[in-house]
């Protein structure tokens, strides 16, 4: 099975820590009829409305690591992420 983890990088985030985060998911994708709020389809969430839902939920649905490495071994994972703001992506 494929390890499910979308790398993301931000050039111009000034914060170090997040210029790359990796995205792991944990849950299915949901399919396209469960997408009806501000989250049009699964690339949208990711690049327009980074919402909760649908089941997008930090240590429920996803992890999100620092590294590739922390990713692919399940350490070191993030505790927050802040989302549901509309047109802002992940």
């Amino acid at each position: 099975e494929p390890n499910r983890v979308i790398h993301r990088h931000c050039s111009s985030c000034s914060a170090a820590t997040h210029r790359d985060i990796y995205y792991k998911r944990l849950t299915p994708v949901p399919p396209q009829s469960a997408f009806t709020g501000y989250a049009t389809d699964f690339v949208n969430l990711f690049t327009d409305n980074w919402m909760t839902t649908p089941n997008n939920v930090l240590n429920v649905d996803f992890k999100l690591y620092s590294t590739y490495d922390d990713a692919i071994n399940d350490v070191n994972g993030w505790t927050y992420c802040n989302y549901d703001d509309p047109t802002v992506g992940f």
